[in-house]
């Protein structure tokens, strides 16, 4: 795709999601900023932002969305793009939050949805274990599926670094299930050092729940669990 075009379509999505955030901003400051509203609010522009994205794509593939369960669960996928955020869209299910922390929800008008929307911040948990299940618990009383970075930051396309446990402590100590997602081609879209939009083959990958894992008794099972999940990711981004 030529890069007129490219530039074309980085202004149009980039512009989609800055003008109806900040349209639709004192509709939801009067009505109270109502979390199953603002979580609506938000698939409904990250789908349009996406649809833009997927113009701007060689090829897009989205498989497994089956794997998507009804009611609660943990979602855990790679990260390497601000795309990455927006492409859980996809799987089309309004029913998600995510756990975040910094810059996210300190952005003038777009952090009000980010607080809103009922994601679990990581600053409000003071680093706190119990905390943390608190906020996760409650999510889970509501049938939300709570959507981790266990990265815990964009790095470079298709390198895996260091999953953390949180997410797995999680499903385990709830008993949910955990849906690995593996995402390929967004780091090269819009990586993290970029803005503008690079043509790239998308594959946005659902892979089966895990459940019911069981680690040796030699190791803290959701530390083991992180390997297992990394371990499928990984796989699933080799795949040609």
């Amino acid at each position: 795709m030529k890069k007129p075009l490219l530039l074309v379509l980085t202004l149009t999505g980039f512009g989609l999601y800055g003008f109806l955030g900040l349209a639709l901003y004192p509709y939801f400051l009067i009505t109270g900023f109502k979390e199953a509203q603002v979580r609506k609010f938000f698939y409904m522009l990250a789908r349009g932002v996406f649809w833009v994205v997927k113009r701007a794509a060689k090829s897009f593939t989205l498989e497994g969305a089956q794997n998507i369960p009804a009611g609660a669960a943990v979602i855990a996928a790679n990260h390497s793009s601000i795309l990455d955020i927006l492409c859980m869209a996809e799987f089309g299910r309004e029913d998600i939050i995510f756990i975040t922390r910094g810059w996210p929800s300190k952005v003038p008008v777009m952090g009000a949805y980010v607080r809103a929307a009922g994601n679990i911040r990581l600053e409000d948990t003071g680093g706190s274990d119990a905390a943390l299940k608190a906020a996760a618990a409650s999510a889970f009383r509501k049938g939300l599926k709570i959507i981790v970075f266990p990265e815990g930051a964009r790095g470079p396309e298709g390198v895996l670094r260091r999953f953390r446990s949180g997410a797995f402590m999680l499903a385990l100590d709830f008993k949910v299930p955990l849906v690995p997602v593996a995402l390929k081609g967004l780091g090269g879209m819009i990586p993290k050092s970029g803005f503008w939009v690079n043509a790239t083959d998308i594959k946005i990958s659902a892979l089966p729940p895990v459940e019911n894992f069981s680690a040796s008794a030699d190791g803290a099972p959701a530390l083991k669990m992180a390997q297992y999940v990394k371990t499928l990711i990984a796989k699933k981004l080799e795949e040609k």
